[in-house]
């Protein structure tokens, strides 16, 4: 009963004037501090082929490699304040275990068409992410 009164209360139906209740059921992103590193076709067979672990091609500035443990495959990532976003497609073993932040964060490898093109993107090494599932 209690609970019952709770809920008339929130939705304005307690009292006689009735309110306006929007509830937001949309899932909130997640925010977590990450490496940003690059991988681009050349350093190995996959990304030569633009072949991502999944079977997507990979697109230059919009794909990017992460662990799917911490970051689901498909989420949306965003730099928070950032206008980048990239979509999880991607894996590989030097993500999962972590190597470029030496085992500390959850890395996020951006694919590029080129080291020049990552470079010219001037992404922070380490960063709070939005992940939206």
């Amino acid at each position: 009963m209690r609970v019952a009164a709770c809920i008339a209360a929130l939705l304005g139906l307690a009292n006689s004037q009735g309110a306006n209740v929007m509830i937001d059921l949309r899932p909130q992103p997640k925010k977590i501090k990450v490496r940003i590193t690059g991988y681009w076709p050349g350093e190995d067979e996959w990304s030569s082929r633009y072949q991502s672990s999944t079977g997507t091609k990979l697109r230059a500035g919009r794909h990017c490699a992460v662990d799917p443990d911490i970051i689901p495959l498909w989420s949306k990532i965003r730099i928070l304040n950032g206008k980048r976003e990239w979509v999880a497609v991607d894996t590989g073993t030097a993500v999962k275990s972590k190597k470029a932040s030496g085992g500390k964060l959850p890395v996020v490898d951006v694919f590029a068409a080129s080291e020049k093109q990552f470079k010219a993107m001037r992404l922070p090494k380490v960063a709070m992410v939005e992940v939206m599932k």
